[in-house]
């Protein structure tokens, strides 16, 4: 086998093993919907008043705003490999915790410690995934971060309409040391041997990716270059301030920073959650309200799948721009539906299925632009020695968005009406367009440190 198609077989397969600690992620972000239907509809396994039930889902990006700062110094001092695999225990205890829960107190510590896990994967994952990929694969192998986030999402949504709450958790559970076991013999990434002067190990690390076969002793021209770009990005201290120092650095982290609560407050966090307690409990066709739910998932899944190669063949910018638009879309039509069911003389209730079709439009739209690329363009934005850094404020501002929208959905639509809810998630998501059209960068196809020169110029 050459060593071209080597080295893509590779990366493509330290990326799927890496995007399981995802898929983990993704069944924690699912698991509330089918939870909350039987809490709410049946009272299993235990009755949670609504602040309850708001409490329960949003805690998890509570405990997910505290950890990325730490974890982007734990990368940086052990690795990312290493990082990931020591905190790989967090979701065994949290699904353990899930299982046996019958109160509030200890679902809420089961859904913080699951809050702990995101964090440490939203924050290194992106890195690593950006670390071991060539510039014409980075876009794509990036692009798993939001499919197996989705792909576990789809899994809370099949499987939690087949088994009892315990079942779910279990099973869940079983993904944890499924990545344990994989993850273990995969490279750590050569950008961090590289940062920490560990250039043997480096090479064999980039050889492995690359697919060739690379003495100890002799650094080809590949490694020469990235050790090159490490060690000039690397002359910059490593600190806070460092990250607004200059216009390429304030400029990488304004276009990360809205791009991440564009992709939250876009409504992506409580639709997933509160999906199956929002669309008219009606038939669908021949489709119940849990039938329309894995529709959704599975909608997320598949075009977040084709994103993976229009994320490359199209573009960055043009992919965003096209996605905020059609979220725009799905979500006003959302909104206008239940404005005009709640809140006019007008009987819409032989239109039920226009917040579902709404939701699906939604989704289309953000698998292919809002919910892969902001992931992306956080590995390609920041210089070796800012990544950490900047990644736990990402993962931080992600987790903070998250938290509000969801914890203030229940209670806007009891207040104010459901309607106001996806005012907002319009309003966002034609803002992220404007944004995206005047301000950002288009990074397709281009190495990381081509990415810095040009944000600085």
């Amino acid at each position: 086998m050459k060593a071209r198609t080597l080295g893509i077989i590779r990366q493509v397969i330290a990326s799927i093993v890496l995007s399981i600690s995802l898929i983990i992620f993704g069944n924690m972000v699912g698991w509330p919907s089918p939870v909350l239907f039987e809490i709410r509809e049946h009272g299993r396994p235990m009755n949670l008043t609504k602040m309850e039930q708001s409490l329960m889902v949003s805690i998890i990006y509570l405990g997910n705003l505290i950890s990325p700062l730490p974890m982007g110094y734990l990368m940086d001092m052990i690795g990312r490999k290493t990082a990931i695999l020591s905190l790989s225990v967090v979701p065994i205890i949290s699904w353990t915790l899930l299982m046996f829960a019958r109160d509030v107190i200890r679902l809420c510590i089961g859904r913080f410690l699951a809050g702990i896990w995101a964090g440490t994967v939203i924050t290194i994952g992106p890195l690593y995934l950006a670390e071991i990929a060539e510039p014409k694969l980075r876009g794509a192998l990036s692009t798993f971060v939001q499919l197996n986030v989705g792909i576990g999402t789809m899994f809370a949504y099949v499987v939690g309409s087949y088994v009892n709450y315990d079942q779910l958790a279990a099973l869940s559970n079983v993904f944890s040391f499924i990545f344990i076991l994989l993850f273990w013999n995969m490279p750590e990434s050569p950008y961090w041997l590289t940062m920490k002067d560990r250039d043997e190990e480096a090479a064999l690390s980039l050889a492995w990716l690359r697919g060739e076969h690379v003495h100890v002793t002799r650094v080809d021209m590949s490694i020469m270059e990235l050790s090159l770009g490490v060690h000039e990005e690397m002359q910059h201290p490593r600190n806070f301030k460092d990250l607004v120092a200059t216009k390429g650095h304030r400029k990488a982290l304004i276009i990360v920073q809205v791009l991440a609560m564009a992709q939250r407050w876009s409504g992506i966090s409580s639709i997933l959650a509160y999906m199956s307690i929002t669309i008219p409990e009606r038939n669908y066709g021949p489709l119940t309200v849990n039938h329309c739910v894995m529709v959704f998932g599975g909608l997320l899944v598949l075009f977040v799948l084709l994103s993976t190669y229009f994320v490359d063949c199209w573009g960055r910018k043009p992919l965003l721009l096209t996605s905020s638009i059609g979220c725009s879309l799905g979500t006003f039509l959302v909104g206008l539906w239940f404005y005009m069911d709640d809140h006019t003389n007008l009987d819409v209730s032989d239109y039920y299925w226009i917040p579902f079709g709404g939701m699906l439009i939604y989704i289309v739209f953000f698998s292919i632009g809002l919910g892969p690329i902001p992931t992306t363009e956080q590995g390609e934005l920041f210089s070796a020695n800012d990544r950490a850094l900047a990644s736990a404020l990402t993962s931080m501002t992600l987790a903070l968005s998250s938290f509000i929208c969801n914890l203030i959905y229940l209670p806007i639509a009891e207040c104010f009406g459901m309607f106001v809810n996806y005012l907002i998630f319009t309003v966002v998501s034609i803002g992220t367009a404007v944004f995206v059209k005047t301000y950002t960068i288009e990074t397709r196809r281009k190495t990381l440190h081509a990415i810095h020169v040009e944000l600085e110029e």
